[in-house]
């Protein structure tokens, strides 16, 4: 019998997003394009008031989920905290 092999499993790789047509953003993606933290995203989309608009899709198994928020939205809620 052989024993098992000390070379570790094939890691899966992300692939890059294309971040100019992309439509719907994931935390990380808001944060390469304008520097918000994801706690302060999620600040933003789950307080009661003048809520960000975003999406939730539930993870499976007790995963976390992904949370994604349309460009034009998020762009519109930094446009309007930035003039004020």
């Amino acid at each position: 019998m052989s024993t098992s092999s000390s070379i570790p499993p094939v890691q899966r790789k992300r692939t890059s997003r294309d971040l100019a047509n992309a439509v719907d953003l994931r935390p990380r993606d808001i944060f390469d394009l304008h520097g918000v933290p994801s706690s302060t995203l999620h600040e933003w989309c789950t307080r009661e008031h003048d809520r960000l608009p975003s999406s939730l899709i539930p993870g499976r198994r007790g995963k976390r989920g992904v949370r994604l928020v349309k460009r034009k939205d998020i762009e519109a809620f930094i446009e309007k905290f930035r003039t004020a």
